[in-house]
């Protein structure tokens, strides 16, 4: 659906779209409206190292017996190494995270907290409202 479907859509933006008001059209479209970012690995690192999850990962990745040895291994490789961020939106990413919650070695909430950490505001501009809704001329897409 385009920016465009969501505001004829949205019962909300009636009266700002018949007065062509593109402010209050992003300011309406903008509640909610999220995007994916990358996640500095020093945050997850303090996340990890203020709720005790990161001894309990470092013995797992020790630990070649145990279910979530190889996801251990990993986030401890990605945190010695020389990334500063994690992106989420890779699925193997995900997959090792979930690894960690399967095998009881974090919790789903940490798990959680992580997840959030990607997740920012993805405000609307009038601009984008504009370029959504109106040619160059000013006519009505």
């Amino acid at each position: 659906m385009t920016l465009r479907d969501e505001i004829h859509a949205n019962p909300a933006c009636a009266v700002a779209l018949a007065a062509r008001d593109c402010h209050e059209l992003a300011r309406i479209m903008s509640v909610g409206r999220t995007r994916t970012v990358k996640i500095p690995i020093a945050d997850i690192q303090d996340l990890m190292h203020a709720t005790g999850a990161w001894w309990d990962i470092a013995a797992v990745a020790d630990n070649p017996a145990h279910v979530a040895q190889k996801a251990a291994r990993a986030v401890v490789d990605v945190a010695s190494a020389r990334y500063d961020h994690i992106d989420t939106k890779i699925p193997m990413v995900g997959q090792m995270l979930g690894a960690l919650v399967t095998g009881g070695v974090i919790s789903q909430a940490i798990f959680d907290q992580i997840m959030a950490m990607a997740v920012a505001p993805d405000p609307l501009t009038a601009q984008d409202v504009a370029a959504a809704l109106y040619n160059d001329d000013g006519s009505d897409k």
